[in-house]
């Protein structure tokens, strides 16, 4: 999960890299507690989907390259995200 604060400042919630079900479905998972102003702040729930992607070149976009979009649009009105 990705956050972004007034001023387009971005943050990144750090999740346990365990999948959900499969063998090991007995996993507990770590509970993150923060404070934040609901009116200012965007929140990106997210996969591993876009950052798995390859580009023209056959490589994977990636973690950085994904963080740099949601800079880049972290200041667009919500109608304009999809």
């Amino acid at each position: 999960m990705y956050y972004v604060e007034e001023y387009g400042k971005l943050h990144k919630l750090k999740d346990d890299r365990k999948r959900i079900g499969g063998i090991d479905s007995n996993h507990e998972f770590k509970n993150h507690i923060f404070e934040a102003n609901l009116e200012i702040t965007l929140f990106y729930f997210t996969t591993d989907g876009f950052s798995d992607q390859h580009n023209q070149n056959r490589t994977k976009l990636g973690c950085d390259y994904f963080q740099k979009v949601l800079r880049k649009i972290s200041n667009l009105l919500l109608k304009h995200k999809k």
